[in-house]
């Protein structure tokens, strides 16, 4: 290679530096903004269903509002279908 190459080379490569730049930023963002939304709603979906179970089945019948029978001494109590 002569020197005319090699600093055309350079001069080419330092050309398209910032379009190259520019592409691979939108790339990445649109990238990140996708498997972001994807990441976190699988993640929230799964955080969410452990917490609403370890809540309803836990919490809940301590604070006695349950719609179980069994609990509450025997007592009725379903007050999500609105009846006591």
């Amino acid at each position: 290679m002569t020197m005319t190459m090699l600093l055309n080379a350079k001069h080419f490569f330092l050309r398209t530096a910032s379009t190259f730049d520019v592409y691979l930023s939108i790339y990445l963002s649109i990238y990140l903004s996708i498997y972001l939304s994807i990441y976190l709603s699988i993640y929230l979906s799964i955080y969410l269903s452990i917490y609403l179970s370890i809540y309803l089945s836990i919490y809940l019948p301590a604070t006695g509002f349950s719609s179980s029978s069994r609990l509450n001494n025997g007592i009725n109590t379903k007050i999500w279908h609105g009846k006591t």
